[in-house]
């Protein structure tokens, strides 16, 4: 099911959250639209399509940056123009919008930016909501000078509601005036269609899926480590491991073509009784088989923007047992009987040690996924619609968090 498809679905749950009113207001959505297709890019279309599909009035102004990606910089004289044009989008189309919906940046040009938004949007009194799917503002916050430090709480104490994405992430905005009351959390969804739980994997076979954008940082490469230690360690199990996302060679790797190289040579030295499949971005149809196939999911992220991970709400939604690291957001997002599943980061051995445990104890594998499964309820598009529909109704109306 596509995110413009389930949106739509589910508009009937905003539906439900603006029934009150005689019509749905005026919004203008500012953020990044796919392509590329990422988390951020996902969300945003989702709401956005969601909205739309129960009778918004819907501006949108795309930030999405598809330039060719830089190793070793994050300037460029495009983006800056960009950030311009998009500024000038803004300024015409505030006026006409009742309430102003931003995805925020972790990044000194992009909160430039979205500082300048919030002033568009302040000085003719629009109210702002400002949505934060990532996981490390404090850390954006504290890495700043003490000047850059004021602009961003100046700009922040302008806003009606911050959005972030669990509990512990609302205390990131500490910075900001009054943000207990202003705080809230809204956790991620996802499109994927929910599964039963699963049997335990037949024996003598297990099929390991790392779905998420390629990057070292996010554990792609722990990932193919630890299961080819699980395979030394279960010399007689048959281990199938699929990777899929799009490479980002970041500073890791001096160009994309030698991060692809690295790939295959990791997948090379992998043991006999590893099959490894490297599927590139996926999306749709594909990416519902490869989930309905997987037995376990792997995201031993250490991403430094990670927030809430939407592959992890993906495999809970598949029913999938999931190990990942215990950072940011993730432990939050997992059941409290999957906590098991949790592992430091940067230590692949962990992650085999929980491996092994998922292929030897059937029992403990079937429990993981009945509680996955049963979990995914609380991501359920209708429900992250509808609280978004009721954060943007709250600030029309200058009413207190709903």
């Amino acid at each position: 099911m596509s995110a413009p498809k389930a949106a739509t679905e589910v508009g009937s749950a905003a539906a439900r959250a603006t029934a009150s009113r005689r019509r749905a207001p005026s919004l203008l959505a500012v953020g990044p639209l796919p392509p590329p297709v990422n988390g951020l890019s996902k969300a945003f279309s989702f709401v956005v399509e969601g909205l739309k599909a129960d009778g918004w009035s819907v501006a949108v102004v795309d930030l999405a940056d598809r330039t060719r990606p830089r190793v070793g910089s994050t300037f460029s004289w495009g983006r800056l123009g960009a950030v311009a044009g998009v500024l000038g989008q803004v300024v015409r189309r505030v006026r006409a919008a009742e309430v102003v919906y931003l995805t925020i940046s972790q990044s000194r040009l992009g909160f430039a930016k979205d500082a300048a938004i919030i002033g568009a949007a302040a000085l003719l009194q629009r109210p702002i909501v400002v949505h934060m799917h990532g996981g490390n503002f404090r850390g954006f916050y504290e890495a700043l000078t003490p000047g850059e430090q004021t602009v961003v709480r100046a700009a922040l104490d302008r806003v009606a509601v911050i959005i972030a994405l669990t509990d512990s992430l609302r205390a990131d905005f500490a910075m900001t005036r009054g943000w207990q009351a202003r705080t809230v959390a809204v956790a991620n969804t996802c499109d994927v269609r929910p599964r039963e739980p699963r049997r335990a994997p037949r024996s003598g076979a297990l099929r390991v899926l790392y779905l998420s954008t390629m990057m070292v940082s996010k554990g792609y490469r722990d990932t193919i480590i630890a299961t080819g230690e699980l395979a030394r360690q279960r010399p007689h199990l048959r281990v199938h491991l699929d990777l899929a996302g799009s490479l980002l060679a970041e500073r890791d790797f001096p160009s994309p073509e030698a991060q692809a190289e690295d790939l295959r040579q990791c997948l090379g030295r992998l043991p006999d009784n590893v099959q490894a499949t490297y599927h590139g971005e996926v999306h749709g149809a594909q990416k519902e088989a490869l989930l309905a196939s997987a037995d376990v999911f792997v995201l031993p992220t250490s991403y430094s923007n990670e927030g809430q991970p939407i592959a992890v709400i993906e495999a809970l939604t598949a029913g999938l047992p999931v190990v990942a690291t215990d950072w940011r957001g993730i432990r939050e997002t997992l059941p409290v009987d999957m906590h098991p599943l949790l592992v430091p980061e940067r230590e692949p051995a962990a992650v085999a040690e929980r491996l092994v445990r998922l292929a030897d104890d059937p029992q403990f594998y079937e429990s993981s996924s009945r509680s996955a499964a049963g979990h995914a309820a609380t991501f359920r598009p209708a429900a992250h619609l509808a609280a978004v529909a009721r954060i943007l109704e709250a600030a029309v109306d200058r009413k207190s968090i709903p």
